[in-house]
Protein backbone atom coordinates (compact mmCIF):
# COMPACT_ATOMS: atom_id res chain seq x y z
CA UNK A 1 0.00 0.00 0.00
CA UNK A 2 1.31 3.44 -0.98
CA UNK A 3 2.08 5.81 1.87
CA UNK A 4 0.11 9.02 1.50
CA UNK A 5 1.96 12.32 1.45
CA UNK A 6 0.94 15.83 2.44
CA UNK A 7 2.84 18.86 1.21
CA UNK A 8 2.98 21.84 3.55
CA UNK A 9 3.25 25.25 1.91
CA UNK A 10 5.67 27.71 3.52
CA UNK A 11 3.29 29.47 5.88
CA UNK A 12 1.87 26.22 7.29
CA UNK A 13 5.42 24.99 7.86
CA UNK A 14 6.44 28.26 9.51
CA UNK A 15 3.43 28.22 11.86
CA UNK A 16 4.37 24.74 13.04
CA UNK A 17 8.12 25.18 13.35
CA UNK A 18 7.84 28.50 15.16
CA UNK A 19 4.90 27.20 17.22
CA UNK A 20 2.99 30.44 16.63
CA UNK A 21 0.29 30.66 19.29
CA UNK A 22 -2.35 32.07 16.94
CA UNK A 23 -1.98 29.11 14.57
CA UNK A 24 -0.94 26.33 16.96
CA UNK A 25 -4.39 24.74 17.46
CA UNK A 26 -4.87 24.48 13.71
CA UNK A 27 -1.41 23.11 12.94
CA UNK A 28 -1.55 20.70 15.88
CA UNK A 29 -4.89 19.40 14.61
CA UNK A 30 -3.32 18.92 11.17
CA UNK A 31 -0.36 17.03 12.62
CA UNK A 32 -2.67 14.84 14.72
CA UNK A 33 -4.90 14.10 11.73
CA UNK A 34 -1.90 13.17 9.57
CA UNK A 35 -0.51 10.89 12.28
CA UNK A 36 -3.89 9.16 12.67
CA UNK A 37 -4.03 8.64 8.88
CA UNK A 38 -0.31 7.68 8.58
CA UNK A 39 0.31 10.54 6.17
CA UNK A 40 3.90 11.69 5.71
CA UNK A 41 4.68 15.40 5.58
CA UNK A 42 6.93 16.90 2.92
CA UNK A 43 7.81 20.41 1.86
CA UNK A 44 10.26 21.95 -0.58
CA UNK A 45 13.73 23.42 -0.47
CA UNK A 46 12.02 26.69 -1.38
CA UNK A 47 10.01 26.54 1.87
CA UNK A 48 13.19 25.77 3.77
CA UNK A 49 14.89 28.80 2.22
CA UNK A 50 11.97 31.04 3.16
CA UNK A 51 11.84 29.94 6.81
CA UNK A 52 15.61 30.38 7.18
CA UNK A 53 15.50 34.08 6.26
CA UNK A 54 14.39 35.33 9.69
CA UNK A 55 16.91 33.46 11.86
CA UNK A 56 19.76 34.16 9.45
CA UNK A 57 18.90 37.87 9.24
CA UNK A 58 19.00 37.98 13.04
CA UNK A 59 22.34 36.20 13.13
CA UNK A 60 20.87 33.14 14.83
CA UNK A 61 22.73 30.27 13.17
CA UNK A 62 21.61 27.78 15.84
CA UNK A 63 17.92 28.36 15.11
CA UNK A 64 18.61 28.18 11.37
CA UNK A 65 20.34 24.82 11.89
CA UNK A 66 17.42 23.58 14.01
CA UNK A 67 14.87 24.59 11.34
CA UNK A 68 16.95 22.99 8.61
CA UNK A 69 17.24 19.72 10.53
CA UNK A 70 13.49 19.64 11.22
CA UNK A 71 12.64 20.14 7.56
CA UNK A 72 15.14 17.51 6.42
CA UNK A 73 13.60 15.00 8.86
CA UNK A 74 10.09 15.64 7.59
CA UNK A 75 11.03 15.45 3.92
CA UNK A 76 12.55 18.19 1.80
CA UNK A 77 11.96 18.11 -1.96
CA UNK A 78 14.75 19.60 -4.04
CA UNK A 79 14.02 21.49 -7.28
CA UNK A 80 15.51 19.58 -10.20
CA UNK A 81 14.67 18.77 -13.81
CA UNK A 82 11.45 16.83 -13.02
CA UNK A 83 10.22 19.72 -10.90
CA UNK A 84 11.23 22.19 -13.63
CA UNK A 85 9.09 20.33 -16.17
CA UNK A 86 6.15 20.26 -13.73
CA UNK A 87 6.67 24.00 -13.13
CA UNK A 88 6.53 24.75 -16.85
CA UNK A 89 3.33 22.72 -17.29
CA UNK A 90 1.64 24.37 -14.31
CA UNK A 91 2.68 27.88 -15.31
CA UNK A 92 1.61 27.29 -18.93
CA UNK A 93 -1.84 26.08 -17.79
CA UNK A 94 -2.20 28.67 -15.01
CA UNK A 95 -0.26 31.85 -15.88
CA UNK A 96 -2.04 33.66 -13.03
CA UNK A 97 -0.13 31.59 -10.46
CA UNK A 98 2.98 33.42 -9.27
CA UNK A 99 6.39 31.75 -9.71
CA UNK A 100 6.95 30.95 -5.98
CA UNK A 101 3.61 29.13 -5.83
CA UNK A 102 4.42 27.34 -9.11
CA UNK A 103 7.66 26.11 -7.56
CA UNK A 104 5.76 24.74 -4.57
CA UNK A 105 3.10 23.09 -6.70
CA UNK A 106 5.72 21.67 -9.07
CA UNK A 107 7.59 20.04 -6.19
CA UNK A 108 4.32 18.55 -4.97
CA UNK A 109 3.38 17.29 -8.45
CA UNK A 110 6.80 15.75 -9.09
CA UNK A 111 6.40 13.72 -5.92
CA UNK A 112 2.75 12.85 -6.33
CA UNK A 113 1.37 14.22 -3.09
CA UNK A 114 -2.14 13.41 -1.98
CA UNK A 115 -2.69 16.68 -0.14
CA UNK A 116 -1.26 20.16 -0.54
CA UNK A 117 -1.95 22.34 2.52
CA UNK A 118 -1.79 26.10 2.07
CA UNK A 119 -3.22 29.28 3.52
CA UNK A 120 -3.56 30.69 0.01
CA UNK A 121 -7.29 30.50 -0.74
CA UNK A 122 -6.87 31.05 -4.48
CA UNK A 123 -4.64 27.97 -4.82
CA UNK A 124 -7.34 25.80 -3.28
CA UNK A 125 -9.70 26.78 -6.10
CA UNK A 126 -7.63 25.14 -8.83
CA UNK A 127 -6.99 21.55 -9.80
CA UNK A 128 -3.48 20.48 -10.60
CA UNK A 129 -2.80 17.09 -12.17
CA UNK A 130 -0.52 15.14 -9.84
CA UNK A 131 -1.87 16.63 -6.61
CA UNK A 132 -4.77 14.81 -5.02
CA UNK A 133 -6.32 17.80 -3.29
CA UNK A 134 -5.26 21.38 -2.51
CA UNK A 135 -6.63 22.32 0.91
CA UNK A 136 -6.95 25.85 2.22
CA UNK A 137 -6.23 26.20 5.93
CA UNK A 138 -7.49 29.48 7.29
CA UNK A 139 -4.78 31.54 8.90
Amino acid sequence: MKTKKAFWDTDILLYWIEQEAAHLPQTKALVDWQKAQSIETVTSAYSLAEILVRPISKGNAEVARKYSNQVKKMGCIEFGSNEALAYACIHADHPEIKPPECIQLACAVAHGVDYFFTNDRKLSRINIDGIGEIIYLKS
